[in-house]
């Protein structure tokens, strides 16, 4: 056996993108788990659907847990896990779903008949274990408990050969407790493992003709038009042999399959046509499809999912079909018309499908794959098994078997013998329409990457049409040689879920593109004409012609450590492929590119590229020849794109034509020419047909492209595009043209830019009343997680702009309008929105850019009439391959209203704004003209508020309000005696040393002055009197200032510092406004640059005395304890004279101390008052007072008249001492010294003395 290369795992879990299945509908998948050369027999039918069979005779049927035709659940199905099992959706579980309980003894029953049994389920961190038993035999349990992640699909038992053959059979699940595990217990499917029962086919002789008519009698024999069969069953229980043939009437309806068995042989092949007259006969199909398979499963795929099939068969041809098979699920599934599918090593031969009618095939839209790999040298994952490759119209698949054992990610030891191909291939004038994802397939699933042993060989596909398709029209995967030829493709890449382009490839070599027309791909995922993707080689693209194509004309592309090589794309016309100016949108798009891997050796010459769009004519691509090419761009907008042509480092461009508008990044030099116009023989817009683009398409007898091509790069090119000889003399013209020049046809002028209102310019704004609404206005309804951008972090239209990071988030606004632009903001995070209008997807936005642009206008369209609509900004988890993310930006809706009236305002306006300035000084006119400017004014403004007015009355009045403008008359002459003679004072003014805001001013005046004079000679009618003396007026008042001299402000401004400093809370009152005032004064004077010298002065003079006359307040603290001593005294005993002077200094001294403006000498005065009184209290009462501190009371005791500091008794007026306290003079003493007061009176005669 031949050994094979092992690929390394790609990092992360493969996005299965299991789908959600019919909960409850008895919907079983049958699935191989050996794969080999399977029996031409189509195996028996189960209640779950048919089964695939394999070598080995051993059949897997797939049940899903709540499939309730196998499985019994106790307790039911209900709503509340608690009480019941539940459904929840998961899509990573099979089929998007399991059920699940936390009902502690539950059971699930599975009656099968079979030889063993498997059963699936999630794992997780708080399931629970299952109790399990087989025909009453009780098994290990079985945990379904998870520390970390949760695992779907896991197989968490296993029970084969139970019996040796099929028998009946019951497993029972019981949910029970366990230490240490939660209380969920989950279920997902059971696999059934049989034996197959050999099914028994009538093998034909050969060389026989069999009839299918749906509207036979029943039980014909088939062998004649009379005696019909009547069924798709009758030819399916067939085995055919060479030279047979089953041909099947006019008209005839059948829903199901078509799966006859058997091959012919080369000499022989078996032949499906029709007979009679009519309409082709349909096979429908019905909405048959494949369950999603997973890692695990090695194909094929297909026979339950296609309407017509063969499954290594070969030497067949299949003739004259309707097709169909749709669901309106809605949903990807794995469906396909017509299907041919080979496994288990071999090459299958001579499969021709011609003639048929295919359309409205459901199929795959997106993004899946089984088989996911980087290659061993390190790289770009590659995806070598995605469904979307396998359905559509027409899917040509082989099977390549793999160790699948290390499971999803891991790419496993190729294990066939040999690999599976098809030879000898001719898909040849079908027509192909409404299908999900592509038109014609071929693929070879999980087949070696660069093996030229695993590719298809002498595949044809010619003469096809190919309509609204979803992804790609035509995609030869795994080809050697390809021939794809005369094959129309109209209409793809409308979907955002996935890639596509018109017609492409990867995994291929020495494919040939030759004379087919692509136009319309819808979006730019990936959306070009042409695509020669990884590991592709030799490859040439020829004689096409592409218009209309958002993504662009042709694209290479290459992976890390992979290639793209040697491959030519020449004599194509392209007209208006690529609409925005993007990354990874041009006419000429090559990437995939990086340090270590890079495009080798492309070669692109003799094309015509016409684009009326602003675009990129090449993005990137490392070594690329471009030679003999014209590049017609007539967008004026191109002029500013200095980056139109981002280039690679040996890429070289030799003898090409640049016309129209340039960017300064066109290439010059070595051959090429710069011209306005290429002088074609006729206009192109993208909206002619082929013959009709090809003639306007020639040269005329004046165009710069005749002659200048370089003829050593044609290599082995023989024709142009036309069949004349590439070479002509020894010469060649630049473009697809080399015959002789022509005359220019009669509408051979410039091509008109931006003629598609979805994609071209937006309507004129003067034409409509513009309505702009942010994206987080409230009118937007927004569902999902967003976050608005504002200020530094935006430049949108209003500084601001949202955006989502969540697959499926979207805004949504509901508008009246004639139009609408989205606005978005692009960036190297951004991923693809999805754009739908009224409720119908409309276009697809991809916002990625290197750097990020803001005010990006992604979408415009333009309705009929003005009207209701809704439209949708929506993430749609996909992004530019060169994106770090998919985040999707907003910035507005920028809403286009038609106006009440179509009539032009704009003179009447201007008039009447003219208007208004002589309405403002209509006295200086003549009461004559002054009444007939009334008038008209009137008549304009009353015009202009007209809604119904029509253009000639606007018109009429407009007129009519400029003739009285021009016909008012001045009431006076107009004297300028005094501002001519103010004028010539101001010449001989000296500015020197003046202040400069007095010089600026004055030169101001001067100047406006000068005009006002100058408009009075002229005769301007808007020149008053009044303004012409308020002209000298001022002119002379500033003439006075002119011997200012600024004066010294120095010292004021340190005073005024100093006054600043200052606390009113500390000083008196008195003086305090003088201060104030003097201080404002200075602050004013400060201000004021005109002031004189001696003004400064005299502020600051007079701030400063009104500083020194402050008074701080004096202290008091004296006083305070004075008072207070005083107040504890008792009058009892002393004379009445001498207690009421006591009492009058005491209160004295107490309105002294409250009152907040008392002066010093007024405070001193009191405490000395006070002091005297108690003194002369204290003698009437009979002690002394001692020079120690201390005083004998009458009885005997002495007491130390030490100060008590630490503590202050409250002054009050309502403590002052009253007659007739009954203190005892020795009591009174006695207090007196044990309060201190003796020592305080003491103290203070002694200060005084």
């Amino acid at each position: 056996m031949k050994k094979k290369r092992v690929y390394k795992a790609a990092a992360g879990m493969l996005a299965a993108g299991m789908l959600l299945g019919e909960i409850l509908s008895g919907t079983v998948l049958q699935t191989q788990i050996v794969s080999g050369a399977v029996p031409s027999s189509e195996g028996t039918e189960t209640a779950g659907g048919e089964q695939v069979q394999s070598e080995n005779k051993t059949v897997v049927t797939r049940i899903q847990a709540e499939n309730d035709a196998y499985v019994t659940l106790n307790p039911g199905i209900g709503t509340d896990m608690g009480s019941s099992f539940v459904v929840e959706n998961e899509a990573a579980s099979d089929e998007g779903a399991h059920i699940k309980t936390s009902v502690i003894g539950a059971s699930v029953t599975l009656r099968f008949n079979g030889t063993g049994v498997r059963f699936y389920t999630k794992k997780g961190n708080g399931a629970g274990n299952l109790s399990v038993s087989v025909d009453g035999n009780v098994y290990d349990d079985i945990s379904e408990y998870v520390s970390g992640s949760a695992q779907f699909k896991t197989k968490v038992f296993e029970a084969e050969n139970i019996s040796g053959e099929n028998e009946d059979h019951v497993l029972v699940l019981t949910t029970k407790t366990a230490e240490n595990v939660g209380s969920n217990f989950n279920f997902d499917y059971f696999e059934i493992i049989s034996e197959e029962e050999e099914a028994e086919y009538i093998q034909s002789p050969g060389d026989t003709t069999y009839y299918l008519d749906s509207s036979a009698e029943d039980g014909g024999d088939g062998k004649s038009e009379e005696e019909a069969f009547d069924s798709l069953d009758d030819i399916n229980e067939y085995q055919f042999a060479a030279g047979d043939r089953i041909l099947i009437k006019a008209g005839a309806e059948f829903q199901g399959q078509l799966y006859p068995k058997g091959s012919g042989t080369a000499d022989a092949p078996v032949v499906i046509d029709m007979y009679g007259e009519g309409e082709k006969p349909l096979i429908d199909g019905n909405g048959r499809y494949s369950n999603a398979p997973s890692v695990s499963d090695d194909g094929p795929f297909g026979e339950a999912g296609a309407a017509v099939y063969l499954y290594n068969q070969q030497y067949w041809e299949i003739n004259n079909l309707r097709v169909t098979n749709w669901s309106s699920d809605g949903v990807d599934r794995e469906r396909s018309g017509i299907r041919v599918e080979a496994s288990g090593g071999g090459t299958y031969r001579h499969i021709y499908i011609r003639n048929c009618e295919i359309s409205d095939i459901r199929g795959y839209d997106g993004q899946d794959s089984i088989w996911d790999v980087v290659p061993e040298n390190g790289g770009t994952t590659f995806y070598g098994a995605r469904t979307t490759h396998r359905t559509g119209g027409i899917n040509i698949v082989s099977y390549t078997k793999r160790d699948t054992s290390a499971g999803l990610g891991t790419a496993g030891e190729i294990l066939d013998e040999e690999p599976t191909i098809f030879d000898d291939v001719l898909i040849e004038d079908n027509t192909i329409e409404n299908c999900h994802a592509n038109g014609i397939t071929t693929t070879n699933v999980r087949g070696e990457l660069d093996d030229k042993d695993y590719r298809h060989t002498n595949v044809v596909i010619r003469g096809n049409e190919i309509r609204n398709v979803q992804r790609a029209g035509i995609v030869p995967l795994y080809t050697s040689g390809v021939l794809v030829e005369r094959n129309l493709v109209d209409t793809f890449q409308q979907t955002t879920k996935g890639y596509g382009c018109g017609i492409w490839c990867d995994r291929a070599d020495n494919m040939l593109f030759q004379y087919n027309e692509v136009c319309n791909g819808q979006n730019t995922m990936d959306g070009m004409a042409f695509n020669l993707d990884d590991m592709t080689e030799n490859g040439i693209i020829q004689y096409n012609y592409s218009h209309n194509n958002v993504g662009g004309g042709v694209m290479l592309h290459v992976r890390t450590n992979s290639y793209n090589r040697n491959n030519v794309v020449r004599y194509n016309l392209s007209v208006n492929d690529t609409r925005g100016y993007a990354a990874h949108q041009a006419i000429i798009v090559c990437v995939g590119e990086d340090s270590s891997t890079k495009i080798e050796n492309a070669k692109i010459y003799n094309n015509t590229f016409v684009n009326t769009n602003t675009v990129h004519p090449v993005y990137q691509g490392n070594e690329i020849l471009f030679a003999n090419n014209i590049f017609y761009l007539p967008n004026q907008g191109m002029a500013s794109k200095a980056d139109a042509y981002t280039l690679g480092a040996k890429t070289t461009f030799i003898n090409n034509v640049f016309a129209g508008a340039h960017s300064s990044s066109e290439p010059s030099g070595n051959g090429n020419v710069s011209v306005d116009d290429p002088l074609l023989a006729g206009r192109l817009d993208g909206t002619e047909s082929l013959e009709e683009a090809m003639e306007k398409a020639m040269l005329s007898h004046e165009s710069p492209a005749l002659g200048i091509g370089d003829t050593t790069v044609l290599a082995d090119a023989e024709t142009d595009f036309y069949g004349n000889a590439a070479v002509i003399d020894g010469k060649c013209n630049a473009g697809i043209y080399n015959g002789e020049s022509v005359d220019r046809l009669p509408d051979s002028g410039d091509p008109d830019p931006g003629t598609d209102p979805e994609f071209g310019e937006e309507p004129s704004e003067d034409e409509y009343d513009v309505e702009y609404i942010e994206a987080e206005d409230d009118a937007v309804i927004k569902s999902g997680a967003y976050t608005l951008a504002s200020g530094s972090q935006s430049e949108g239209h209003a500084n601001t702009h949202i955006y989502f990071a969540d697959t499926g988030s979207y805004a949504e606004y509901t508008f009246t309008g004639k139009a609408i632009s989205v606005y978005t903001k692009t960036g190297p995070g951004a991923g693809v929105a999805t754009i739908y209008l009224d409720g119908e997807e409309a276009a697809a936005d991809d916002q990625y850019t290197a750097v990020q642009e803001f005010n990006k206008r992604a979408y415009t369209v333009v309705f009929e009439e003005e009207g209701l609509h809704t439209i949708r900004v929506e993430n749609s988890g996909n992004r530019n391959p060169s994106s770090s993310g998919n985040t999707v930006n907003i910035d507005c809706f920028k809403v286009f209203h038609e106006k009440d009236k179509d009539v032009d305002l704009t003179e009447l306006e201007n008039v009447i704004t003219l208007a208004d300035e002589y309405a403002a000084k209509i006295d200086s006119y003549t009461e004559d003209t002054a009444e007939a400017f009334w008038n008209a004014y009137n008549a304009a403004k009353t015009v202009l508020a007209d809604t119904e007015a029509e253009q000639d009355e606007i018109d009429a009045a407009a007129a009519a309000l400029k003739t009285a403008i021009d016909g008012l008359k001045l009431a006076e002459e107009i004297s300028t005696a005094v501002l001519e003679y103010a004028l010539e004072l101001a010449e001989n003014v000296d500015t020197e040393g003046v202040a400069d805001s007095v010089v600026e001013i004055f030169n101001d005046r001067k100047a406006a002055a000068q005009d006002i004079l100058e408009r009075t000679k002229a005769g301007d009618p808007s020149v008053t009197q009044s303004m012409v003396d308020e002209s000298w007026r001022g002119l002379i008042e500033i003439i006075q200032y002119m011997s200012f001299k600024p004066g010294d402000m120095t010292d004021l401004q340190k005073v005024v510092d100093l006054a600043n400093t200052m606390d009113l809370t500390k000083y008196l009152e008195k003086g305090q406004q003088e201060f104030t005032d003097a201080l404002a004064a200075a602050e004013a004077i400060l201000e004021d640059e005109f002031t004189e010298q001696s003004e400064i002065n005299e502020a600051w003079q007079n701030l400063l005395t009104a500083m020194s006359e402050l008074r701080l307040k004096p202290s008091k603290g004296a006083l305070e304890e004075l008072i207070a001593s005083a107040q504890s005294l008792s009058t009892w005993g002393v004379s009445e004279e001498t207690a009421a002077v006591f009492r009058s200094a005491l209160a004295r001294a107490v309105s002294v101390y409250e009152d907040e403006q008392a002066t010093k000498e007024e405070v001193v005065s009191a405490e000395e008052e006070l002091q005297t009184a108690i003194d002369q209290m204290l003698a009437s009462a009979g002690g002394s007072t001692g020079t120690t501190g201390s005083t004998s009371t009458g009885g005997g005791t002495d007491t130390d008249g030490a100060q008590n500091r630490g503590s202050k008794t409250s002054v009050s007026g309502s403590n002052a001492v009253k007659t007739g306290d009954a203190a005892s003079a020795g009591v009174l003493l006695a207090i007196m010294a044990g309060s201190g007061v003796l020592a305080v009176c003491a103290g203070r005669k002694r200060k005084k003395s």
